[in-house]
């Protein structure tokens, strides 16, 4: 549980950054480089200034940090043009994803990306590609039209097993499939340790955030076998009522939640 490799390296980066060039032109991170609020705030407190886009950034000499899941390669060449130091933080396994897709376009594939259309990973990927086909659930694969081939590749927090069904679907759309396996292991191992964790428990607790895909996944993925599961943010979200005449409590945390908040958590719990 908690931040996984690409998460910990982005913010290692982050962290790096904003000590060497906080005073040369100022630092500033294009949208949250995680969907966590504490981890955000640790950075405002270390002078890092959130943008949502290379417009509002005035200092032409400053230094942008690229966020964890990744921007069109468009934005990157925008500010390097504009004379930006530009330290890109995305995560090794949604570069790949964002390569195996021109790949497949490349090669004439149909690009399917499934995944959620106003998610800053899937806006990074689709941004590279002349017209892929985004769809967000099984209903709009089924509304899909007919294609010879068709390339598919998954937003990386995907739930593998939602994953499944539409590569099933997809197989009645197209003479040619091509699946490619798009899912990080760290959000799926996560998944997997959950489900077991709350069949285990009375009830689960998910740290997490609600803006973050991977906690919203996990939250679902453990709900599946344990409808007492809730989210919480940090410490501050435990409520007395949950726990009573619980004897026996579940805990698990998102790809993108800090270790700090964790052990918050935990401390709390062991001194209720």
């Amino acid at each position: 549980m908690g931040m996984c490799n690409g998460m910990r390296k982005a913010v290692k980066l982050a962290e790096e950054t904003a000590e060497m060039y906080r005073g040369n032109g100022g630092v500033y991170m294009l949208g949250p480089i995680a969907h966590n609020p504490h981890v955000m705030a640790y950075f405002k407190e270390k002078g890092v200034v959130k943008v949502d886009s290379i417009d509002e950034i005035r200092a032409e000499a400053g230094t942008v940090i690229i966020r964890a899941h990744g921007v069109p390669d468009s934005v990157k060449k925008s500010a390097a043009e504009r004379g930006m130091n530009v330290v890109d933080a995305t995560c090794n396994l949604v570069l790949r994803s964002k390569d195996i897709a021109k790949m497949l376009e490349n090669e004439k594939y149909k690009v399917v990306i499934y995944g959620e259309k106003k998610h800053p990973e899937i806006i990074g990927i689709a941004g590279n590609l002349a017209d892929p086909l985004i769809i967000e659930d099984l209903d709009q694969a089924r509304s899909l039209s007919l294609y010879k081939t068709m390339g598919l590749i998954a937003q990386t927090t995907s739930m593998p097993e939602k994953y499944a069904e539409i590569q099933k679907e997809l197989r009645a759309h197209c003479e040619c499939l091509r699946i490619e396996d798009t899912i990080c292991m760290a959000t799926q191992n996560r998944q997997d340790s959950g489900r077991k964790t709350a069949e285990r428990a009375e009830l689960m607790l998910v740290v997490g955030d609600a803006s973050s895909s991977n906690s919203m996944n996990l939250l679902k993925a453990c709900k599946e076998v344990n409808e007492y599961t809730f989210m919480v943010s940090d410490a501050s979200g435990l409520k007395p009522n949950y726990f009573k005449g619980i004897k026996k409590i579940g805990l698990t945390a998102s790809a993108s939640s800090p270790e700090w908040v964790i052990n918050g958590i935990v401390n709390a719990l062991r001194g209720m």
